[in-house]
């Protein structure tokens, strides 16, 4: 009897979708192009026996099979809040799979970035980066900043130590990610996911190739016409994709039915992206909450060695 191929596997509701969906919600986020190695260590710590797609590319067999993988986990009756995958706006090509929030703007993050007691140092936090941004660009934070604005509080009621140490505790919960050129710290893509409703509250542009939020102003063009935002990674890709069909492509702004204006392979050339990042890696998994009969088998999947999956980085994952 032959073993059913990956693809079979997603399509098929099982153990699998689950453990995937809870390693997603312990990591808060899986690169997109390491998920397809994440569901292989899933199959073999089940014991669930597969083969290699068949009539397909690398490529294309990784996002058949995830997307595909992600569909029947949205179909399951356990998973509260859905999957979806998201482009990282700090880079030209990396895609996440994350957890959607569904709440209310007034809902306070999870606690598991943000306890109660810190509350006040997050609205200062998020009151900086969106509501008066002031110098910086918006959607970013500069530390010495932070420290200035929590510590003449009287609200917050906390001296630089304390200030410090919260923000810490942010960093290292894995709600931000620093910009080593800006020397700056935006929002997570897994953080951002969460407090998505509260951002579109404040009425952010919007971009109008992907219609998603433009959360931070240094990773976004806006057209010299018509005052259009767009992602510099939705622009890259687009640029890229017609570099492919024609010699100098260009690519007509939509912000405005009436703009001319075009963006050309030059644009490319000047977008912002950052460069520096830590690998995505699934480690020090819990799985105190799973099911009994899981754990043996997943004991198995964390002892697992793959030269995939490299030591975990210092600085939080993504």
């Amino acid at each position: 009897m032959s073993k059913p191929h990956l693809l079979q596997i997603a399509q098929t509701a099982g153990d699998h979708h689950f453990v995937f969906y809870e390693l997603l919600r312990r990591n808060r986020a899986i690169l997109f192009r390491e998920a397809y190695v994440v569901l292989k260590r899933v199959c073999k710590a089940l014991k669930i026996r597969f083969s290699a797609v068949p009539g397909h590319r690398a490529l294309h067999a990784t996002r058949d099979v995830i997307e595909t993988l992600i569909e029947g986990i949205n179909e399951r009756n356990d998973v509260v809040n859905k999957v979806e995958t998201k482009f990282a706006e700090q880079f030209f090509d990396e895609e996440f799979i994350v957890i959607t929030w569904d709440v209310s703007p007034t809902t306070p993050p999870p606690d598991d970035y943000v306890l109660p007691v810190e509350m006040c140092f997050f609205n200062k936090v998020f009151d900086l980066m969106f509501v008066n941004p002031e110098s910086q660009s918006r959607g970013e934070l500069r530390y010495t900043r932070y420290l200035d604005a929590v510590t003449s509080d009287p609200a917050c009621n906390a001296d630089k130590a304390k200030a410090s140490a919260v923000f810490k505790k942010f960093v290292m919960r894995g709600m931000f990610n620093h910009i080593d050129c800006f020397d700056t710290y935006i929002f997570s893509i897994h953080f951002s996911t969460a407090v998505a409703s509260k951002l579109k509250h404040l009425g952010l542009p919007t971009c109008w190739m992907c219609e998603r939020l433009c959360v931070n102003e240094h990773f976004s063009t806006t057209c010299v016409g018509c005052k259009g935002v767009v992602h510099n990674t939705c622009l890259f890709r687009k640029i890229q994709r017609e570099n492919a069909k024609y010699y100098e492509p260009s690519i007509p702004c939509n912000g405005a039915s009436w703009c001319k204006y075009k963006y050309k392979n030059k644009t490319a050339q000047c977008l912002l992206f950052d460069t520096v990042r830590s690998p995505n890696v699934i480690y020090n998994i819990d799985y105190s909450n799973l099911p009994v009969y899981l754990h043996p088998r997943l004991d198995e999947f964390d002892e697992h060695s793959d030269e995939e999956f490299p030591p975990p980085p210092n600085w939080p994952i993504y």
